[in-house]
Formats: C-alpha cells, sequence, structure tokens
C-alpha cells in the first residue's frame, strides 16, 4: 500500500515547489505601513502577498491581496500622474489578481480562481505585456488541468509556450514544457510527459539551474516509478536530492528522500526504505509540512509491515490516522485505516482490525463517488 507523493514543477506566478522562504515578510510589512507612494505600496502589497502564497500562510496573503487590490484600484480609478506611473500601478494590480487566483486555485475554488486570472489578463492585454498575458495562460491551464479539463489545459500552456519561444523567454519556455508534461502524466501518457520533462530538463541543465535541475530529475524519476523501473527511478532521486542538497531546499529533499524510499520498498530494500523515510519525516517536521509528514508515516507502516513488525507498523499508522484527521487529508487517512486493519489483523486483534477495514472502506467509496460526481459534472459542464 505504498503512497507516492507527486510533486511537480507546477510553475505559476509563484515558481516552483523547490523554493526557499527565507524572505522577510515582517521588514515588508513595516515598508508598507511606513511609505506614502503609493506606487510602490501597491508593488510591496504584490510582492508581499506573494511570499506569504509560497508559504501556504493564506489568510495573511488574503489581507495583503486585498489590501493591494483596494488601493490599486481607488488610485487607478481617478489617477493624474504621468503614464509610466499608471502603468506601474496597473502592473501591480494585475499581480495582485494573479496572486488571488492562485489562492482561489489552492482553495479549489477554481470559478473565482478564473475569475481572478481573467482580471489579471485583461490588464495584460491592455498593457500589451506578453510576459503577463502568458503567465496568465499558465495558471489558467493550473486551473483547468485540476477540474479535469485536460483538453482546455493542453490549450492554455500551448498559448502560454508560444507566447514563451516568441519572446525568446527560455525560463518560460521550461516551465511551459514541464506543465505540459505533467498534464500528459495525469492523462497517463507517459511517453509524452518523458518527452517535455526532457526538454525542460534540457534547458535547466543548459542553464546550470540547480532548483529546476532537483524538480526535472525528481518528475522523471516518478515516471519511471510508475513503469516500475525502480533501479532507473533510484538514479534519477538521487540526483534530485543531490541538486536540491547543493541548494539547501529543504522541501525538495524530503520530497526526495520519500520518494527514495518507496523504490527502495518496491526493491525488497526494505532497511534503506526506512532511513530514507526517516530523513524524510525529520525535514518535514521541521518544517512543519503535515501533508508530507502524514504520508511519509503511512509509507514508514508499510515498510514495518513487510519487515513483519507489526505492531511499529501499527504505530505509525496511528500517527497518520491522529494528523491526516487534524488536516483534512482524507486520502491518507484512508490508506492508514487500510494499513492498520492488516497490522491489527496479523497480531490477531481481529475485532479492531474489522473496524478500521470499514473505516477504510467507506473513506474509500466516499472519494470514489464524489471522484464520480465530479467527473460527470465535468462532462456535463463540457457538453
Amino acid at each position: 500500500m505504498n503512497r507516492i507523493i507527486k510533486y511537480f514543477l507546477l510553475a505559476g506566478a509563484l515558481g516552483c515547489f523547490f523554493t526557499s522562504t527565507a524572505q522577510n515578510t515582517d521588514s515588508l510589512a513595516r515598508v508598507i505601513r511606513s511609505t506614502q507612494d503609493v506606487i510602490r505600496r501597491a508593488a510591496l502589497y504584490a510582492k508581499i502577498s506573494g511570499l506569504f502564497l509560497s508559504e501556504n500562510e493564506y489568510d495573511s496573503a488574503a489581507k495583503y491581496i486585498n489590501e493591494g487590490i483596494a488601493l490599486s484600484e481607488k488610485e487607478l480609478a481617478d489617477f493624474k500622474g504621468v503614464d509610466s506611473l499608471k502603468r506601474k500601478m496597473e502592473r501591480s494590480l494585475m499581480r495582485l489578481y494573479s496572486n488571488k487566483g492562485i489562492s482561489y486555485d489552492d482553495h479549489s475554488d477554481y470559478p473565482n480562481a478564473l475569475l481572478s486570472y481573467n482580471k489579471a489578463m485583461k490588464i495584460a492585454k491592455e498593457q500589451g505585456e506578453p510576459g503577463g498575458i502568458a503567465s496568465c495562460y499558465n495558471n489558467m491551464g493550473l486551473v483547468y488541468e485540476n477540474m479535469l479539463q485536460s483538453p482546455k489545459a493542453l490549450e492554455c500552456f500551448t498559448n502560454a509556450l508560444k507566447i514563451r519561444e516568441a519572446t525568446h523567454d527560455t525560463d518560460g519556455i521550461a516551465i511551459c514544457y514541464n506543465n505540459i508534461g505533467v498534464l500528459y502524466y495525469t492523462m497517463l501518457e507517459l511517453s509524452k510527459a518523458k518527452d517535455y520533462y526532457n526538454r525542460a530538463l534540457t534547458i535547466r541543465i543548459r542553464q546550470n539551474n540547480e532548483n529546476g535541475m532537483a524538480s526535472g530529475y525528481m518528475n522523471l524519476g516518478i515516471v519511471a516509478q510508475d513503469e516500475g523501473k525502480n533501479e532507473l527511478a533510484l538514479g534519477y532521486f538521487e540526483k534530485a536530492l543531490t541538486y536540491a542538497s547543493r541548494r539547501n531546499l529543504r522541501r525538495g529533499m524530503s520530497m526526495c528522500y520519500n520518494n527514495l524510499g518507496i523504490s527502495y520498498l518496491r526493491m525488497g530494500r526494505i532497511d534503506e526504505a526506512i532511513k530514507s523515510y526517516a530523513g524524510s519525516i525529520a525535514i518535514a517536521k521541521e518544517l512543519g509540512d503535515v501533508n508530507q509528514l502524514t504520508a511519509c508515516y503511512v509509507n514508514m507502516g508499510d515498510a514495518y509491515s513487510k519487515k513483519k513488525k507489526y505492531a511499529d507498523a501499527a504505530v505509525y499508522y496511528n500517527d497518520a490516522i491522529k494528523i491526516s484527521r487534524e488536516s483534512g487529508d482524507i486520502d491518507n487517512l484512508r490508506l492508514a485505516y487500510g494499513g492498520l486493519a492488516i497490522s491489527l489483523s496479523m497480531t490477531g486483534r481481529y475485532k479492531e482490525a474489522f473496524e478500521n477495514h470499514v473505516l477504510f472502506k467507506q473513506l474509500t467509496d466516499s472519494i470514489f463517488n464524489a471522484e464520480n460526481s465530479k467527473q460527470l459534472s465535468d462532462i456535463k459542464t463540457n457538453f
């Protein structure tokens, strides 16, 4: 019962998952409070809200997004300054709407995410700013991908790619290749996914962009895992870990250790899997990354089950259950109940095993029914 965490470079306005959050939001907040320059304040609102979003601090992000939008729209409604300053204010408003879209997307509020991105797109088109237009297409593609509307997502990513190519934006091209690869991965077209991942990785290697190289090797490793090529996957994950470690990308390192553990476990190298999971757990605790921690606890439980150390496995499954109940992580909660049921049955605790199996089955049916309902809704919408 392995749980693979799919981490991709789903880059939008905020960059990628392998980022450092060392930026000091407190200092930016002080500058916002002290400056009387409304043009600068609007730009700072966009910057600080983006930083809070990168740290998943949504309440703080929402505060600065809403204050920034209110300030920008009020000033633009009766702007009497020079055109260059007006354009700066409009660009800040575009970024704020983009950040608002990201926040809505992260909360699965896809209609409002698209509404926000369309507002940002309108400003970008009015300004004739190709980079802004491409970013909006990219972010809208991510929303459509989350909505399981793959044709619309591919159209958005392709539009973004055409603009990036026309403007010779190498970074943007790499991001588009990667996002198209992710989309094909979700469509289970693994050969196409690998093609686009390799295109993106080629650019990152040429740039010597270690963040991008870490993400690229991670993605290729996940595809290799799904193809059952665990030795190949190990090589990719080891390379990803090397580059993530060089940049001290703690979240990326945690992901690498987790995926290394999955490959080791599938190859029967259980002790190495446990060591890798322990590395991931340590970093996840340090970062307060609840989702990663829960998945790793489930994976650690699976590893101890394979060693037939069912009491140890039960400890990890129970830890996963406790955290996933608090965080609302239904999928990992389901997996933890299933793993715990097996561990309990192997130690003769059949009544408790049956109770946990029932909970596993209920959550499985609930997720299955919810997915079917969503797919039916999407079919009706597309029709």
